[in-house]
């Protein structure tokens, strides 16, 4: 039940950040699957989603390369880590904002598990991507994997596959 309840709510964030996006900014959307390992405790799963701007204004009406940046980008999600004691798990839901440029990227966040309670959350990750269509996404669907670190009290590695949309943005690869 939670976890429905939490998926509904990360869709709800998602189509809000994308839906706010500046007029012509560009914007993305994405979610998917992650799976982690929390040190000293194991194997962690869950969802993440997130979204926001891919660019600025000059994204659409350069005619040069330029790199589409995640510096207004956020995610939310939900796993389920081991706990201190063998055999448990406790659901952690976090929110970040998660400013990247290039493959490259910062967290800095908020979260609540439900037997630490409310921490900070930090951490880094790189991450790559394609989209379906090389020069100009109006929309276009996308595909990515994140590797991450964060530490909200307990340090944990993970892995999020992505399925997305972009919209408005031209990669340099393509012109």
């Amino acid at each position: 039940m939670m976890g429905r309840r939490g998926l509904g709510w990360a869709v709800l964030v998602l189509i809000s950040a994308c839906a706010t996006t500046p007029d012509n900014w560009g914007g993305m959307g994405s979610a998917g699957p992650m799976v982690g390992y929390v040190v000293g405790r194991g194997m962690s799963f869950g969802w993440e989603a997130g979204g926001g701007a891919l660019g600025s204004p000059s994204t659409l009406t350069s005619s040069g390369p330029h790199e589409a940046n995640l510096i207004f980008h956020g995610n939310m999600g939900m796993s389920w880590r081991p706990t201190p004691q063998a055999g448990g798990y406790e659901p952690t839901l976090y929110m970040a904002w998660e400013p990247g440029l290039g493959p490259l990227g910062a967290t800095l966040g908020y979260s609540y598990a439900s037997l630490d309670g409310p921490r900070p959350l930090g951490g880094g990750w790189a991450a790559v991507g394609r989209p379906s269509s090389l020069v100009l996404c109006k929309p276009c669907w996308t595909a990515s994997v994140a590797l991450g670190w964060r530490w909200n009290g307990v340090s944990e590695f993970y892995l999020t596959p992505k399925i997305g949309f972009i919209d408005g943005v031209r990669f340099s690869w393509g012109d």
